[in-house]
């Protein structure tokens, strides 16, 4: 999983692979698109690190991840613990509580 990490989410460059001629192809895993999303979006120009000022909030959780690790699971309450949790956590933040104005 660790190689598909490499160049921003895109993975390892395919190279030599007899079919392209392009030297852009990246071997992409299925469910790397958070992350590749992540990593553009930290490139941003406007990013505030307070989300009380911020217009939009993205929360870089990555469900395909997530997913992924816990495709094999029967038990539903294990596979979708983590998810839960995150939710949980935010409704206890003062910033997702919304305006009391």
């Amino acid at each position: 999983m660790c190689t598909y990490l490499d160049n921003s989410g895109f993975g390892p460059l395919i190279s030599g692979d007899g079919v392209s001629t392009s030297p852009r192809w990246y071997s992409t895993n299925q469910f790397m698109l958070e992350v590749i999303f992540h990593e553009r979006m930290k490139r941003y120009n406007c990013l505030t690190r307070n989300s009380s000022i911020a217009s939009a909030v993205y929360l870089p959780y990555y469900a395909g991840l997530d997913f992924r690790r816990n495709l094999r699971r029967r038990n539903v309450a294990a596979r979708d613990a983590a998810g839960k949790y995150l939710v949980s956590w935010l409704k206890k933040q003062p910033q997702w509580k919304g305006d009391k104005k």
